[in-house]
């Protein structure tokens, strides 16, 4: 039998289709207004929310340092979602590198696998691989990262190596409201690093060029050919990082990347550029913009970074 009803007001107040077959509990208006206004009200408290929390931390907050060498993929030799773990791990540590709560006590094995939140299998698996790429060392004070990949303080200099800023609060936003499961994708974020202009903070071939007119910005096929991935599926590729939200100075959530396409001699281009809020070096509003051609994407005032 064929549903007259369109579609029903969820009790998150989102309204959501009726499929032809599908069976529902007709609703009274009393009940949809009501669902609605609760809707209305959780979103609204949930945005201010989001707007307490980014007039608090600014362009981020505070940093850490991920040091890399350009256009050589970082955490290559590790999983996706342990990469994801790590830069969550390195918004911890403490100026010896040690992995320590933010009053300074050592984290044990047991608090670290309380904070990234991770079931014992899970853990498990990471602590193997972390220990055994030596990306997580301990001895007898406790947890820490190695020095040549993550840092706090005073940069560390090496004449191979480039350090990109990563902001702590803001690493920590999508941790903390990713799933398990999305950390794979939420590894990709520092996976591409190497490639990120430090000027302009988007991908490209040649990212230690100042000259915007001199920058040779990577296609998303090219990006899925370094990361190894199936090019024919760089659409979906995309489209599962622009998921990957953060807050804008008006609480709203927006991709923590944008897309910028144009077409080159017939052929259509995609081209991807990564909110200076959650890593940067020597990124400004204007340049991006500049380059990207557009206005305001990522919302960031005037001075914020």
């Amino acid at each position: 039998m064929v549903n007259d009803i369109e579609a029903v007001v969820m009790k998150n107040g989102l309204v959501k289709p009726v499929q032809d077959d599908e069976v529902v509990n007709v609703q009274s208006q009393a009940e949809i207004d009501a669902r609605r206004e609760f809707g209305v009200k959780h979103f609204e408290i949930e945005k201010q929310d989001r707007k307490d929390f980014l007039s608090e931390v600014g362009d981020g907050g505070t940093y850490v340092w991920n040091y890399y060498v350009p256009l050589e993929a970082n955490f290559s030799n590790i999983i996706n979602p342990t990469a994801a773990r790590l830069v969550y791990l390195a918004t911890y540590i403490n100026k010896d590198n040690y992995i320590a709560f933010d009053n300074g006590r050592i984290m044990t094995r047991q608090n670290i696998q309380e904070v990234l939140k991770l079931d014992n299998r899970t853990f498990m698996r990471f602590l193997k691989e972390a220990r055994a790429n030596n990306y997580l060392l301990e001895d007898d004070v406790g947890f820490r990262l190695p020095l040549d990949k993550f840092g706090k303080g005073t940069m560390a200099k090496d004449k191979n190596q480039v350090a990109a800023k990563l902001f702590i609060h803001s690493v920590r936003f999508l941790y903390e409201n990713a799933t398990v499961s999305s950390h794979k994708m939420l590894g990709y974020l520092y996976v591409i690093v190497p490639y990120i202009n430090l000027t302009y903070n988007v991908l490209c071939e040649n990212p230690l060029e100042t000259d915007k007119d001199k920058v040779r910005k990577m296609t998303v096929e090219t990006l899925c050919e370094k990361l190894g991935l199936d090019v024919s599926h760089s659409g979906r590729f995309v489209n599962q990082l622009l998921k990957i939200q953060y807050p804008d100075r008006n609480g709203d959530t927006r991709s923590i990347l944008i897309s910028v396409k144009d077409t080159k001699n017939d052929k259509l281009r995609e081209f991807l550029c990564v909110n200076p809020r959650l890593y940067s070096v020597f990124a400004n509003k204007e340049k991006i913009m500049e380059l990207t051609g557009l206005s305001d994407a990522f919302l960031i005032k005037e001075g914020e970074i």
